[in-house]
């Protein structure tokens, strides 16, 4: 074990103790690069990993998820717009048909202690008669008979 460990410093002693000469460390440095640069070109026309296809689409789909809820969001906001003028329409109209009843009902109102009035309503409702008057019923017409 010991005579191993010898072995290695040695080894790295005689890597490390070399004559570097500059020009042919800058060449092996150049045809490095142009090696890792054409290597990265290569693979960018490659077809992208199955990580990167499924990461896009998680981005798509949330992205897509999105927009979805704030267009869903925009529908819900115009339908709930459109309701409320809608129920405004309702509401006026229920407005002037009840004022219109409540005209009605105070012109009644002002006419019913008057004798006018009372005669009609005797007439109509209870079927009275003035003293001397006849009071005729006259049968309808029906198919059955």
């Amino acid at each position: 074990m010991f005579k191993w460990k010898k072995f290695r410093r040695s080894r790295e002693f005689r890597k490390n103790n070399q004559i570097i000469d500059f020009e042919k460390a800058r060449e092996a440095r150049k045809e490095k690069r142009m090696a890792l640069a054409k290597n990265t070109y290569e693979t960018e026309k490659a077809e992208p990993s199955r990580r990167k296809v499924t990461q896009r689409n998680r981005k798509l789909f949330f992205y897509t998820a999105i927009m979805m809820f704030i267009i869903a969001l925009g529908v819900a906001s115009v339908y709930q717009i459109f309701s409320v003028e809608n129920d405004l329409e309702k509401a006026l109209a229920n407005r002037e048909a009840l004022e219109a009843e409540k005209a009605r009902l105070e012109f009644q109102l002002q006419n019913v202690h008057s004798p006018e009035f009372v005669e009609q309503q005797a007439r109509a409702t209870l079927r009275m008669i003035m003293p001397g008057e006849i009071y005729f019923i006259v049968p309808l017409d029906n198919d059955e008979e």
